[in-house]
C-alpha cells in the first residue's frame, strides 16, 4: 500500500463531508479571510502551517490503509490537472477500495480517518468532517479534526467562531528549515491562517503554472517556486534558514511580475525581493526587535551577522533596475534562483 504522509499544503484535493454537507462557500470566504487580508495588504505570520500540539508538530498523515464507514482503502493517490489562466482546476485525491479494486475520489472521500504522525514519533487521530470548493480562490478547502483528550478539535483552530479551513498539498514541509521536499507519497495538511496555505490562497498554487510573455516567447512558470518564496517572505524568513522575523497581523504588500498579486499603493515601503531561498536585496527588516522574550538579537543584526550579503548594498545582488525580478530581466533565468516576488512594509519597533 501507498504512504502519504501530510505535513503542509498542496494540490486542491477534493474530499467532502457526506453527513454536514460542508460550509457554504459565501460562508467560508468570511470568517477566515478577515484573518489574511485588510484593505488590500496581506495579513502575514510566523507559523508555517499553523499546526502545533503543545508545541509537537504535524509532521505527517498516513493514508495507509484509510478508515472510510468501516471500508479499507489503499493506494491513496494525488493526481494533478492541467491549470489554465485561470487556476480552475486543481489536483485530486483518490483511493482504492481494498475489496473490490474499486476508485474512490472527491466527494466520495468525505468522512475519511486518518493517522498523523507527531514530530516525536507518536500518532495522532484526524477526521475530515467536509470540503467545500471556493470559485474565488480556485481550491479545495478542507475542514479537518484531531482527536485531543477533550475530544475532536478543529485541526487549524477557529476564526469568528468557525473552523479555520486547510489545503492539502503534495509533499512535505520542513519546520526547521522551512524548505519544501517534493515527496510522491507524502502531502501535508496547509491552514489557510499560516504561511503556506495562505500563499496558496494569494494566488501561489503550487499544482499550477503562469504564462508569463516577452514579446513572443512564452514561458509557463512553475507556481510552487513562487509558492516557496512566498513561505519565505510571509515569515521573514531572510537569511532563508528558517528563522522567522516578524510577528502575527503584521501587515504587508506583496507583488510578482505574473499579475497574480499587484502593487498596491500605500504607505508601505519597499522591503525586500525574495527568492526560494530567502530575502534578497534587503532595504530593511520588518521588525526592528526580535520576538518579545527571544534571547535572539534584534533582527537587523541576525541578518548582519548570518547573511549579510543578502542586505542591499551588501553584497553581489543585482537589484532594482538589474534585478531579474522583472519580466524583461528574469524570462531566461531559472526559478531556482531567480528573485520572484517584492514586498513592502513599515518599520516596526
Amino acid at each position: 500500500m501507498q504512504k502519504l504522509n501530510i505535513v503542509s499544503v498542496f494540490a486542491p484535493l477534493v474530499l467532502t463531508m457526506a453527513c454536514d454537507g460542508g460550509v457554504p462557500v459565501s460562508d467560508v470566504s468570511d470568517f477566515w479571510k478577515d484573518a489574511i487580508v485588510d484593505n488590500g495588504i496581506n495579513l502575514n505570520g510566523i507559523n508555517l502551517n499553523g499546526i502545533n500540539l503543545n508545541g509537537i508538530n504535524l509532521n505527517g498523515i498516513n493514508l495507509n490503509g484509510i478508515n472510510l464507514n468501516g471500508i479499507n482503502l489503499n493506494g491513496a493517490s494525488l493526481s494533478s490537472a492541467s491549470i489554465g489562466e485561470n487556476n480552475s482546476i486543481g489536483g485530486s485525491l483518490t483511493a482504492v477500495r481494498a475489496s473490490d479494486g474499486s476508485q474512490l475520489a472527491d466527494v466520495q472521500l468525505g468522512g475519511a480517518m486518518l493517522t498523523g504522525q507527531l514530530s516525536n514519533s507518536t500518532s495522532i487521530d484526524l477526521r475530515i468532517d467536509s470540503v467545500t470548493w471556493s470559485d474565488a480562490d480556485h481550491v479545495y478547502l478542507y475542514n479537518v479534526s484531531m482527536r485531543s483528550d477533550s475530544g475532536w478539535a478543529p485541526l487549524c483552530g477557529t476564526a469568528n467562531g468557525a473552523p479555520v479551513p486547510a489545503i492539502p498539498t503534495p509533499g512535505q514541509w520542513s519546520a526547521a528549515t522551512g524548505a519544501h521536499t517534493d515527496d510522491p507519497s507524502a502531502f501535508t495538511f496547509a491552514c489557510v491562517n499560516a504561511a503556506v496555505g495562505k500563499c496558496i490562497v494569494w494566488g501561489y498554487q503550487p499544482w499550477a503554472t503562469k504564462k508569463e510573455c516577452k514579446g513572443s516567447k512564452c514561458r509557463a512558470q512553475p507556481l510552487s517556486a513562487w509558492l516557496q518564496a512566498c513561505t519565505r517572505m510571509v515569515r521573514a524568513d531572510y537569511c532563508g534558514d528558517g528563522t522567522t522575523h516578524t510577528r502575527n497581523g503584521t501587515a504587508i504588500d506583496v507583488w510578482d511580475s505574473l499579475g497574480i498579486q499587484q502593487h498596491v499603493k500605500s504607505s508601505l515601503s519597499l522591503e525586500a525581493e525574495w527568492a526560494q531561498d530567502g530575502g534578497h536585496c534587503i532595504v530593511h527588516t520588518r521588525w526592528m526587535q526580535s520576538q518579545p522574550a527571544s534571547s535572539a538579537p534584534p533582527d537587523p543584526v541576525y541578518v548582519l551577522r548570518t547573511c549579510p550579503t543578502r542586505m542591499r548594498g551588501f553584497g553581489d545582488d543585482a537589484c532594482g533596475r538589474d534585478s531579474d525580478f522583472s519580466t524583461d530581466k528574469g524570462i531566461d533565468r531559472s526559478s531556482d534562483t531567480r528573485h520572484l516576488l517584492r514586498n513592502e512594509s513599515t518599520v516596526n519597533q
